[in-house]
């Protein structure tokens, strides 16, 4: 089984592509990709290579997208979104499953997180070493919290197939974790309305 790396764009770039490996017997019903980490100034897509090739043998196809790093989250994020639509263009109608870690975590909850057209939206999103808490910390990217929290706020009033729109719903403490993944905000941003902050 051969990694082949794809490039997102017609002129190939190192950073804006992504690796895919397709077992020779395809037996899971869906595809992970992954999302590396690297403090948001470093890693790459190869990082996630053994773990692709643990999934193959287990008849799961796995992709690893890159993204250029060292730049405004707004970059890292469409670069994301740009090699998850291009895997998805290349599966059809296998579902896809995000894995990301540290930075990538951030990455692959915020995708996972935005508008996506029918059919297309992810499977799961699983965030290893990603967001785990309210509170800032010493070097945290500047964009992260606010782009989490305005993306868990539109998703708390975002329709769910099969349900009627609730704009006034309000999310309780523990779906309010789950839906911002329990991202790191600034100390501005407001706590959810069932429980006050810690401390308080």
């Amino acid at each position: 089984m051969k990694i082949v790396s794809l490039p997102y764009d017609p002129v190939p770039s190192e950073r804006r592509g992504l690796d895919l490996l397709e077992p020779a017997r395809v037996r899971a019903p869906y595809a992970l990709c992954f999302v590396h980490g690297g403090g948001w100034t470093g890693g790459a897509r190869q990082q996630w290579h053994e773990r692709m090739r643990a999934a193959a043998g287990r008849g799961t196809v796995s992709a690893s997208l890159g993204y250029r790093v060292g730049g405004r989250l707004a970059e890292m994020t469409a670069d994301v979104a740009d090699g998850y639509h291009r895997l998805r263009g290349l599966l059809g109608e296998l579902p896809v499953a995000l894995v990301g870690s540290s930075a990538g975590a951030y990455l692959a909850t915020l995708l996972a997180l935005a508008g996506h057209r029918a059919g297309e939206a992810p499977l799961a999103c699983v965030s290893l070493n990603g967001p785990g808490t309210p509170f800032p910390w010493q070097d945290m990217h500047p964009e992260i919290g606010p782009a989490v929290q305005r993306l868990a706020e539109e998703g708390a009033t975002r329709p769910t197939p099969g349900r009627s729109p609730t704009p006034e719903r309000r999310p309780s403490c523990s779906s309010w974790s789950a839906r911002s993944a329990s991202s790191r905000m600034p100390t501005s941003t407001p706590w959810p309305p069932c429980c006050p902050p810690p401390g308080s």
